[in-house]
């Protein structure tokens, strides 16, 4: 028997049965751990020892008759019964004679008080008085309604959203994973989900918030279930063999194209799978897909270990708080090491239980088939803890998995629905594209009316291609949501901030995360930038490493900021073009360096919000270098072609050579043919000379830039 097994039985938490076996001196690892006869018989004993507290009261509420003499049943019981009837009597008629003692003595109070001239207007005053009698309890009711709204009342959308430091509409994700659709910055939250999201992100809540839920509108759901890992280590083979359905012979090259959402039926419960593709070229859809996941399962071939794209689902999952169970694929290959890929996890933050961890590891071979009933069954036991829920009664709310066009029936997407019914004939929008819902299938693409949530649909017929991760609502419901974003920009006075931050924040809650990615050309200068940044130490903000890696900076690293709120710090790396292009549009910090304290010292000032103006660079062109010319006086001169953006006389120029920064100078001389020129735009040949460098290749690549100050 397990502990989750053992706790289910005694209607306890796992938490509650781990600390009973602590105290009895066992030493165990987590809710799966296996107990022994001994260890069963032991918490038993416990726990019956614990039970007679509770029922005891019972006996005594039994008889429901002798209630009307109850406090004389206690001294019945212990005195003999002839005495008994005397002490009663004595005792009711002193009770009467002190009852018809304190009226005497009152009523003569009340006269004296009012008996001075005019007594025939005794009788009259207590009538007209009596009103204000009655009025007087109204006032103490009062101020305790101005008390009770310190539970479940105060935490508004707003107020929440505030309090995670998140934006409305991510707040507004996040609550519908729990079956919650607001309309207003101004709904209040159920307290239950107040509680989840403050655990989640670490803070302190109140401890007058009602946790309770309203059971007849929130039903349990089925867990969204993503698939993550590096390329060809069997993601695709393991939902084949979970839906038992062959779709990896179809793929090209047997790597997955496009995301796709399944329902499966286990042990009479649903799970539904979304399939993530692994080639980084569809690393914008996973990140999109961890936005919806409950758990995230990270599929490792246990004879590779971990690869590039394991570290960034890795990355995407703890962005999203999402939970990771680790299957171990591949185990009948001669060359699988449990421990090795086990020890690799666990430098990434992923320790197994038997190491003291907390992640799940299940070993699987998804091409025999073998260690499928395992997994799933670990799938639905860390649903149950997680305790999912829906509220099919509310409205729509859906979230777009992926999207495209065919000949037959134009453009469709596959959706999941997250809370309400979605009906044919409802018109939805994304908050771009408006549409009425014409034809409406599901996962086995069998027409169907309508769908209740939780579960994965196909629309056809739309109007346009909806973009993956979109949010869809009905349309009235999407333009209160937009109203929610203009009225945070500008809200009402609910509470101060100084108010909501002293009730509901420690000290130690008050600590700012201060989110970065590392990129730099190799892992012993990777290691050094690390060291560097975690021993920078500033008051009530932590710096904390999302990703870090080698290489130039990729548009995965954007999407990674972007979904972690975090800057991009490049050492002796530089960007990619379409990296750079996309973190203008996304607003994303980045900027490289060459000398270690420079980028130290920027750090400390951003980190303490007193950054200063600064030199920012602005990539102006990227050119390659075709042919190299040697020329009397004027020294080696660089034959190249534009590729991106232009190239300007002023500008200054970094030579790269291998993905790495070799040089950084400024060009001497711009000639296009025999003349002197200032600029060259792209698509043109030119000659350029370098200051104080002449060792110029063929294939070297100039990234020409220039340095403008901003606040």
């Amino acid at each position: 028997m397990r502990v989750y097994e053992l706790a289910k039985e005694w209607n306890k938490t796992s938490q509650d049965l781990i600390q009973i076996l602590e105290d009895l001196g066992y030493s165990v690892k987590g809710y799966l751990s296996q107990l022994t006869d001994e260890q069963v018989r032991a918490v038993t004993a416990i726990l019956l020892k614990e039970s007679p507290e509770s029922t005891p009261p019972a006996p005594v509420y039994v008889p429901p008759k002798p209630v009307k003499s109850a406090p004389i049943i206690p001294e019945v019981v212990h005195l003999p019964k002839e005495p008994a009837k005397e002490v009663i009597k004595e005792e009711k008629v002193s009770k009467i004679e002190k009852q018809i003692e304190k009226p005497i003595e009152k009523k003569p109070d009340k006269i004296a008080a009012k008996s001075y001239k005019k007594e025939p207007y005794r009788r009259q005053e207590p009538s007209k008085k009596a009103p204000p009698v009655a009025v007087k309890p109204k006032k103490p009711v009062q101020e305790e309604v101005v008390e009770v709204p310190k539970g479940p009342q105060p935490y508004t959308l707003y107020r929440l959203s505030k309090m995670l430091q998140l934006s409305i509409l991510e707040t507004e994700i996040k609550l519908i994973k729990m079956g919650i659709l607001t309309r207003s910055i101004k709904d209040v939250i159920p307290g239950f989900a107040v509680k989840k999201l403050i655990d989640l992100f670490g803070l302190k809540q109140d401890p007058a918030l009602d946790t309770t839920l309203d059971n007849k509108v929130y039903t349990p759901r089925a867990p969204v279930i993503t698939v993550m890992g590096h390329v060809d280590h069997g993601k695709t083979t393991l939902l084949d063999a979970i839906r038992k359905a062959h779709i990896a012979d179809k793929e090209l090259g047997g790597i997955t194209q496009a995301i796709g959402a399944y329902s499966v039926e286990v042990q009479g419960r649903k799970i539904v799978f979304i399939d993530t593709p692994g080639h980084e070229a569809f690393t914008a859809m996973r990140a999109k897909g961890s936005e919806i996941t409950d758990i995230v399962i990270l599929v490792v071939a246990a004879d590779e270990g971990v690869k590039e794209q394991t570290i960034e689902a890795i990355n995407h999952a703890k962005a999203a708080k999402v939970p990771i169970i680790v299957a171990l694929n591949k185990i009948d290959r001669p060359g699988a090491n449990f421990d090795l890929v086990k020890s690799q996890l666990t430098e990434k933050g992923l320790a197994p239980e038997e190491w003291g961890g907390d992640t799940i590891y299940v070993p699987i071979s998804a091409k025999n088939k073998t260690g499928i009933d395992d997994l799933l069954e670990m799938v639905l036991l860390k649903a149950d803890l997680m305790e999912l829920i829906t509220n099919q009664k509310t409205q729509f709310a859906a979230t777009v998995i992926e999207s495209n066009i065919t000949k037959s029936f134009g453009a469709q997407a596959t959706i999941v629905i997250q809370t309400g019914t979605l009906k044919v004939g409802d018109v939805i929008s994304d908050g771009v594209t408006e549409f009425k819902v014409k034809a409406l299938y599901d996962d086995a693409l069998k027409p169907i009316k309508s769908q209740a949530a939780l579960a994965p649909v196909h629309i056809q017929g739309l109007p346009a291609i909806l973009k993956p991760g979109s949010l869809l609502k009905l349309r009235k419901d999407y333009e209160l949501s937009q109203q929610n974003q203009i009225d945070a920009e500008a809200p009402k006075a609910e509470v101060s901030q100084e108010e909501w931050e002293d009730t509901f924040f420690t000290e130690a809650s008050k600590a700012t995360n201060f989110n970065v990615i590392i990129k730099a050309d190799g892992e012993g200068t990777l290691d050094a930038v690390a060291v560097a940044l975690s021993k920078i130490t500033i008051p009530d903000i932590s710096l904390k490493i999302i990703h870090k890696g080698v290489g130039i900076v990729t548009d995965n690293d954007i999407l990674l900021a972007g979904v972690s709120h975090a800057r991009i710090l490049g050492f002796n790396v530089t960007v990619a073009a379409s990296a750079r292009k996309e973190a203008l549009v996304k607003d994303i910090y980045i900027k490289t360096y060459r000398i270690i304290f420079d980028l130290i010292d920027d750090v400390t000032r951003m980190m303490k919000g007193t950054l200063e103006p600064e030199q920012v660079e602005e990539v102006m062109g990227l050119v390659e270098v075709k042919a190299i010319f040697k020329v009397p006086r004027a020294g080696t001169i660089a034959g190249c072609i534009v590729r991106n953006g232009t190239v300007n006389r002023n500008g200054n120029v970094r030579i790269i050579r291998d993905r790495s920064i070799i040089f950084d100078t400024k060009i001497a001389s711009l000639r296009r043919f025999k003349e002197d020129v200032k600029e060259v735009k792209e698509g043109f040949e030119c000659g350029i000379g370098l200051e104080n460098f002449n060792d110029i290749k063929v294939g070297d690549e100039l990234e020409i830039y220039r340095l403008k100050e901003v606040k």
